[in-house]
């Protein structure tokens, strides 16, 4: 029995990647029925050990803390929605940690599922790129904006931007199963690159080369060639861009810069706070600062536990938090933002420490790579936590921190984290697809 429930378990959350296509409730579903069969297990072995990690730990005294700002806020209904359920995130995180134990083939056929959606995802988005129309008839909403599967959302270059640490984290650990791994990391950084670019989302585009110049820097004695032609190629790519195709130049760079120097059409500019320069375009740092002016001019209660989450959309139509007109959205396109207005100042100190944990570890492994030249295999997993420090970025516009699609991919980076730091993770030789302890 635990054997069956071991491999069903296994193969629903291995279906979560591509279940993307079908949509966020099918792979929430798929989430939550694996979790219950784990939890299910554990109480029946009476592995309650895993309920002893920090990590369980952690994550417990966020949606703890959660609940209490939910019960404190004016908007409960909304709010209490979304964080009481949200302990479902954690039992995400102790089903992948379970599996990667019980079953050693686990995190290699999950990571695995991440690169079989990445491809499909490609070929889809190429062939919308070049007809018009993905393989299900959906076609483009916006010239200079490609959505492939996800229809008229406009999240494709987010969704790739999460998952590429995913398989970038697969193809060092199990780098033994594949011969030319060096090629492979050429062609998966600047095809997901090109689909990025192609999504038109400035943000992930420019976090991506973050992305690209970080794990550069770590391991950039054993992999010099491949970061020069990686660097070539997107250098060569936006130099065409730039001085042959006006659309995506207008999108990708005309509006960046006049973000940057606030050159935006109809003078809106002329309102902002920030005359000169500005990281944000104006609609965002409109939402930004409504979340700032809920923290700063609410009460106590408000500064320690903010408004709520999911309640900024209830208060930024209030003039009280708005210094322009029409600040509304449904979040503030910003984490810590988001963070600061919805859960206060013991939230955003929650935030902090995370980016403080993370940058901690990136700093760690870029000493150890540069003293002790650690193999691929030892530092494979810092692919994953400059990917969760991406996912979170501080100084970038972002979805909504609560999202069920935010939430998946985020979760998944952490719980296979966590995972990897399993010394008994990694096999010396190819392991069967299917069950084995």
């Amino acid at each position: 029995m635990e054997k069956k429930i071991i491999n069903l378990s296994s193969i629903f959350l291995y279906l979560v990647p591509l279940s993307f296509i079908l949509g966020p409730t099918v792979s929430e579903g798929l989430i939550l029925i694996a979790s219950v069969l784990i939890i299910f297990l554990i109480f029946k072995n009476k592995d309650f050990y895993l309920f002893k990690k920090n990590f369980f730990y952690f994550f417990l005294i966020i949606n703890i803390f959660l609940i209490i700002s939910s019960v404190l806020a004016e908007f409960k209904s909304l709010s209490l929605k979304s964080t009481v359920p949200y302990f479902r995130w954690t039992l995400y995180l102790v089903t992948i940690y379970y599996l990667s134990i019980k079953k050693l083939s686990f995190i290699r056929n999950f990571s695995l599922s991440f690169l079989v959606c990445f491809i499909l995802f490609f070929i889809d988005s190429s062939i919308q790129f070049t007809f018009g129309k993905n393989i299900l008839g959906y076609e483009t909403i916006i010239s200079n904006r490609i959505s492939s599967f996800f229809k008229d959302e406009l999240i494709l270059g987010s969704f790739v931007l999460k998952i590429v640490p995913i398989i970038l984290f697969y193809l060092f650990l199990y780098n033994h199963e594949f011969k030319y791994k060096k090629l492979l990391l050429i062609l998966i950084c600047l095809t997901a690159f090109l689909m990025i670019f192609v999504s038109g989302e400035r943000s992930s585009t420019y976090l991506f080369i973050l992305y690209l110049l970080s794990f550069s820097i770590i391991f950039f004695k054993k992999i010099y060639r491949e970061i020069k032609y990686v660097g070539f190629f997107i250098i060569f790519f936006l130099t065409i861009i730039y001085f042959f195709n006006e659309n995506y130049k207008g999108r990708m760079f005309d509006n960046f810069f006049n973000s940057l120097t606030n050159k935006i059409e109809h003078n809106q500019i002329t309102n902002s706070k920030f005359k000169n320069f500005s990281i944000f375009s104006f609609i965002h740092e409109k939402h930004i600062t409504s979340a700032y002016l809920m923290f700063r001019k609410g009460d106590l209660k408000t500064k320690l536990f903010g408004v709520g989450p999911k309640n900024f959309r209830n208060f930024c139509g209030d003039m009280k938090y708005c210094d322009y007109q029409n600040c509304c959205s449904t979040h503030p396109h910003n984490i810590p933002a988001q963070i600061l207005s919805e859960t206060g100042l013991i939230g955003i100190i929650i935030l902090s420490s995370v980016y403080l944990i993370l940058i901690k570890i990136i700093i760690m492994s870029l000493f150890h790579n540069i003293k002790y030249q650690i193999n691929f295999k030892d530092s494979a997993n810092i692919f994953l936590v400059l990917g969760i420090l991406i996912a979170i970025f501080p100084i970038s516009t972002s979805g909504n921190f609560f999202h069920n699609k935010y939430s998946i991919l985020l979760y998944s980076l952490v719980g296979i984290y966590y995972a990897s730091l399993n010394k008994n993770l990694i096999p010396e030789k190819k392991i069967n697809f299917f069950y084995q302890v």
